[in-house]
């Protein structure tokens, strides 16, 4: 959903994202995403690290924070 986007942008994406979900609950989305600044405004429930077309990891929020520090060497 960033590819292309400025941070203000990317702010504004992530705020609508936020609305809707807000209005509708029960709805889950799937953020795909290599920047992390996506979940400066994103709080994601589940983390999922995919390589090669399969989920090597799962984990919360503290998984960005993680792969930020110490690559995806998991």
């Amino acid at each position: 959903i960033d590819s292309g986007l400025d941070v203000d942008a990317l702010k504004t994406v992530c705020s609508l994202l936020q609305r809707i979900k807000k209005a509708n609950p029960s709805l889950s989305l799937i953020i795909i995403s290599h920047n992390p600044r996506v979940f400066d405004f994103l709080s994601p429930d589940v983390v999922h690290v995919v390589s090669d077309g399969r989920i090597i990891k799962t984990g919360d929020a503290t998984l960005i924070n993680h792969i930020q520090s110490s690559g995806f060497a998991l």
